[in-house]
């Protein structure tokens, strides 16, 4: 959850989607290709991109994991982990059309700076310096804060 409960969550990230597949019976034969490291790194250079940035604005700084205890080897997501390419899901607060014009921009600008700082990463090199550890340590979702919940201003 964000530090203010109050709050609600711009975005949620996951570079999880299946089970370990050496572990996972009917899936070992991904078990040398999967590389949850990174996936893990792909989403902590996301993560830490916004978070450089949630000081000029507070939306990128409500950043959350996505819930952990998803097996989804049949989806797509699922199924590049398990042929070895870093997966990274921005599930993305207010997919519907009753937020205003300028906060939907905030939001398209939140995955902007995100997937800006995951490409940058990568094309540097830098990516393969971010300790995957990280990853565990980014805020969980907690539970839907419900309608008594204040919103960011719109800037």
């Amino acid at each position: 959850m964000p530090d203010d409960p109050n709050k609600w969550v711009t975005l949620s990230l996951s570079g999880k989607f299946v089970d370990d597949p050496a572990t996972t019976p009917g899936y070992e034969q991904y078990a040398d290709d999967y590389d949850l490291d990174y996936a893990k790194q792909l989403n902590v250079a996301t993560y830490d991109a916004l978070q450089d940035k949630s000081d000029k604005n507070p939306l990128f700084g409500n950043i959350t994991l996505y819930p952990q205890d998803i097996n989804l080897p049949g989806t797509g997501l699922g199924s590049f982990a398990l042929n070895g390419s870093g997966s990274v899901l921005y599930e993305v607060r207010g997919q519907t059309q009753t937020l205003g014009q300028k906060y939907r921009e905030q939001l398209t600008q939140t995955v902007n700076t995100g997937l800006d700082g995951m490409l940058t990463s990568i094309a540097t090199g830098e990516v393969e310096k971010l300790d995957p550890a990280d990853y565990d340590a980014i805020p969980p979702r907690g539970p839907s804060i419900g309608s008594t919940a204040t919103t960011v201003d719109e800037p």
